[in-house]
């Protein structure tokens, strides 16, 4: 069996294929999966693992396209032993996880109408598979991908599936259905699972989890055991999941039954809902004993990010940008119709807005809506106001430079880049180099940590954030999410790592004031407040929640609240 190391050469088909390095996509528990072209590989670790040619002519069978099901037996080139499988690979997707939380949804614009035609697409994909004969059996939300566009659920680790003549191989707890005996699955355990996810997708938390005065925050499991959900009249989720009102009320039915009473019975089709913009409602805010809180800033659509120069806030919204100085009026609109916005610095003080779409990147000098240049990227991010674009099989770090006429640009390699085994995230690019996680943080123009953290290695990173010499990584390990904190020395030479277990899936959330400590949002309305990792201060009954991104500004630390920025500060 070829290792994750090194680059397979297998037969699929009767045809040869070869790997380079570039096709490389990541590596999981139980293989590594590569790409050529539309086609994708899976290669099992194990070979006693190994799907049977069977199974998979069972598995073809299935009819739904949005379905990845193993297609051919993947055969080495050198010992001719069947070692993994085809399927259809599907390009630039997302987790389904991430549209759990509000940030991401705001950011790309996905709003509860599309929740609704997301669980209405996955419910009747999972019927069809019932009417033919199949259960799921692992029904997490791992196991879902979105396309690019959030429009169709794509349905993946088909392998593991329970056809007429082989029973399921895999199931995660955190949809394991507790009264099912003995193994004996069923299409209503399938529905039991569906459930879970459907709630996630929904109101943005496991409906196993939040706070319950009978159980500690972790016991989750035994929730799921005693049939005690978020719909019990003594449980609270936390500020940042969305209202129970944005379910269908078909909906809200089911899960009443399912979570309250734990029957088991398929679901209705959803129906309308009677509010669609409950992503988009700004929370009243209030101060309490520790904190006091003032709204500084309001706008017509929800803030994504605000940039400080001088004496001037650069706010960017979905679809506008506004700057202090021109008070109310936007200075550029329709930004929504591009992939990704980011504001960066300039030579001349006025920042430049950078716009990717198809493959571009525009630079454009803010206050006077001029175009300076553009370059081709894949992806682009900005940290402490440089701005890095990933082209070819690099990432580079943009110089702009200030001619006698006009603004130039130069480049300087940071790190690798491959498309489908690199993310580049705020502040951070994430490599999975053939299983090993390696991390680089462009700490100041023209240096940066490139390396390997040991600590994250056999987890799948979901979300990952570095600002000043703080990186925080959200990744997932066998069904359940764990929070890794990285505390960098000032050089980036070494660092301490801290691992919180078991978390709830949320936005990453925290801002590291210059000079002074980080504060981190932990979820339940909680906050962490460090410098470094042996010495932690938590405090609850927080203003904010991990979906109003935290940010500060000479010294200061604001939050956006939907429409609105807060400022907040301690008593």
């Amino acid at each position: 069996m070829p290792p994750a190391n090194k680059k397979p050469s297998v037969i699929v088909g009767n045809k040869k294929v070869t790997f380079s390095d570039s096709d490389y996509v990541g590596a999981g528990g139980e293989g590594s999966v590569w790409r050529k072209g539309q086609m994708g590989i899976k290669i099992y670790h194990d070979l006693n693992k190994m799907i049977p040619a069977k199974k998979i002519q069972e598995l073809s069978a299935i009819t739904p396209t949005n379905v990845i099901a193993p297609r051919e037996i993947v055969i080495d080139a050198k010992s001719s032993k069947p070692i993994g499988f085809s399927f259809m690979f599907v390009d630039k997707s997302h987790p389904l996880c991430k549209i759990f939380t509000k940030n991401f949804r705001t950011k790309v614009g996905f709003d509860e109408q599309d929740s609704v035609d997301i669980i209405k697409i996955m419910q009747g994909t999972v019927s069809q598979i019932h009417r033919e004969k199949f259960l799921i059996v692992d029904l997490n939300e791992m196991n879902f991908l979105l396309d690019r566009t959030f429009k169709i659920p794509y349905f993946i680790d088909v392998d593991s599936w329970q056809t007429p003549s082989f029973k399921a191989t895999a199931l995660m707890e955190s949809v394991r259905d507790r009264l099912v005996k003995n193994q004996q699955f069923t299409t209503t355990s399938d529905w039991f699972s569906f459930a879970v996810v459907a709630f996630q997708i929904y109101i943005g938390i496991h409906p196993y989890k939040g706070s319950h005065p009978d159980y500690n925050k972790k016991d989750w499991s035994q929730r799921m055991e005693d049939g005690v959900s978020v719909l019990d009249s003594k449980a609270r989720m936390p500020n940042a999941c969305r209202p129970l009102s944005v379910i269908p009320p078909s909906h809200m039915k089911w899960f009443e039954a399912i979570f309250k009473r734990n029957e088991r019975i398929a679901p209705p089709l959803p129906d309308s809902i009677g509010m669609i913009s409950g992503a988009d409602l700004v929370v009243v805010i209030t101060g309490n004993e520790t904190f006091m809180t003032q709204v500084v800033g309001k706008y017509p659509d929800n803030v994504l990010y605000v940039y400080n120069e001088g004496s001037d806030n650069y706010t960017l919204t979905r679809k506008h940008l506004y700057v202090t100085s021109r008070r109310e009026i936007p200075i550029v609109s329709n930004l929504d119709d591009y992939e990704k916005v980011l504001i960066a610095d300039s030579p001349s003080r006025r920042p430049f807005l950078c716009k990717m779409k198809n493959g571009m990147v525009e630079f454009e000098e803010i206050l006077e809506t001029t175009k300076i240049d553009s370059t081709e990227a894949e992806d682009m991010m900005v940290r402490d106001g440089r701005i890095y674009v990933a082209r070819g099989n690099s990432v580079f770090e943009i110089r702009f430079h200030k001619g006698a006429s006009e603004v130039m640009h130069t480049t300087k390699r940071v790190c690798g880049y491959t498309e489908n085994s690199t993310q580049m995230f705020e502040g951070v690019i994430y490599r999975d180099v053939f299983g090993q996680p390696y991390f680089c943080i462009p700490y100041k123009s023209g240096s940066a940590f490139n390396d390997k953290i040991d600590e994250i290695e056999n987890h799948r990173v979901i979300e990952a954030k570095s600002q000043g010499n703080i990186l925080v990584v959200l990744a997932e390990k066998d069904g359940a999410y764990h929070r890794f904190i990285i505390v960098f020395e000032e050089n980036f030479r070494s660092y301490t790592v801290r691992k919180v277990e078991d978390v709830q899936y949320e936005s990453i959330n925290f801002t590291k004031v210059e000079g002074g400590p980080c504060i981190l949002v932990t979820g339940d309305d909680e906050i962490e407040i460090f410098i470094k990792n042996d010495k932690v201060k938590k405090l609850d009954n927080c203003p904010f929640d991990s979906s109003m991104r935290l940010f500060n500004s000479n010294g200061k630390v604001f939050f956006i609240n939907g429409k609105q920025i807060n400022s907040v500060q301690m008593k």
